[in-house]
């Protein structure tokens, strides 16, 4: 039978291991995991939030993490002479931005 600082050690470690898959969820940027938290008059996304980590960015600091591949599930287009972020093309039309 396992003692109870046994099973407590487990348990720390069962919550590291998951704790680090999170981690490595966010960092290959699944593709559902940003949520459009501000839009201006025009209906432009302004600032977004990565649902995993609960990181809040503004659209710079968005492009910027998809340049460094913190999002593999996104691009970036120019739309209207403004690099917008948008997710990769799947076959669902339910998982856009918004």
């Amino acid at each position: 039978m396992l003692s109870l600082t046994c099973i407590g050690l487990l348990l720390i470690q069962l919550l590291i291991i998951f704790k680090s898959e999170v981690i490595l969820l966010a960092k290959k940027g699944r593709k559902g995991n940003i949520k459009v938290i501000s839009e201006n008059k025009t209906g432009r996304n302004k600032k977004f939030k990565d649902q995993t980590t609960s990181r809040r960015m503004t659209r710079t600091e968005f492009n910027k993490a998809i340049k460094n591949g913190t999002y593999s599930g996104y691009h970036l287009r120019n739309i209207n002479g403004k690099a917008t972020p948008v997710s990769n093309p799947d076959s669902s039309k339910r998982n856009n931005l918004g």
